[in-house]
């Protein structure tokens, strides 16, 4: 009988209080996350693979606990207030203000968190000496982690794009990247990025074949660690 290899998103959560705080358990409780199935659980679930594939990507860079603390922290955080922008009527203002409360006190360091949303290109586009590694690995790893799978960048890109026509049609937006659209740009930095990510994991000796193959490789690893059986 054939089994398919699926994420131990459970095992996942529970090393988060082990290898962060206990705080981000209270953090999801007041914003409504949950990994049970069909309670806002796919929010979660990506941010758990993102949390756990972090780990990984940071062991290979050699990267030290505290910079891997730091992407971990984002990678758990970093979608926490969706449910609250699209859905409010689900929050009491009391709610919405301790949710705030408990972020804060999360500590995420607020120059990796917008590497995880568009203005981080113009960023990477226009003024790419001001880019830390740090920056460009969060950058990344948010860009390869569509709903709770890892998925080759170009594939991942290309699926964002369908559906966010409005950032190429945004004028002011082509004019802040030098007159690039913004999936063009997008594109740009991403394999530029994946390339210098594979070099440095080739320093490091880990065997990836090709930048492209970057997610399929940590796909594989996740599921070594994480994966259950079905």
């Amino acid at each position: 009988m054939n089994s398919e290899k699926r994420i131990n998103f459970f095992g996942i959560l529970r090393d988060t209080a082990r290898k962060q705080s206990a705080s981000i358990h209270l953090l999801y409780k007041h914003v409504k996350l949950s990994p049970t199935k069909g309670d806002w659980d796919n929010v979660l679930r990506h941010q758990l693979v993102q949390f756990a594939a972090a780990e990984i990507l940071g062991e290979w860079l050699g990267l030290g606990s505290h910079e891997m603390g730091q992407f971990q922290k984002v990678a758990l955080v970093h979608n926490w207030n969706l449910r609250l922008e699209r859905r409010p009527q689900d929050f009491t203002p009391d709610e919405i203000k301790e949710a705030q409360m408990f972020f804060d006190s999360f500590g995420v360091d607020p120059k990796l968190r917008l590497a995880t949303v568009p203005e981080f290109i113009e960023k990477m586009v226009m003024y790419p000496e001001k880019v830390t590694l740090e920056e460009k690995i969060q950058y990344y790893l948010d860009d390869i982690v569509a709903g709770q799978n890892i998925v080759p960048f170009k594939e991942r890109i290309a699926e964002v794009e369908s559906r966010r026509q409005d950032l190429n049609e945004d004028d002011e937006l082509t004019r802040k990247l030098g007159g690039r659209k913004y999936w063009d740009a997008e594109r740009e930095v991403g394999i530029l990025i994946e390339k210098e990510l594979f070099e440095r994991l080739l320093a490091q000796g880990i065997d990836v074949s090709a930048p492209e193959l970057i997610p399929v490789t940590l796909r594989i690893e996740l599921e070594k660690k994480h994966g259950c059986r079905s």
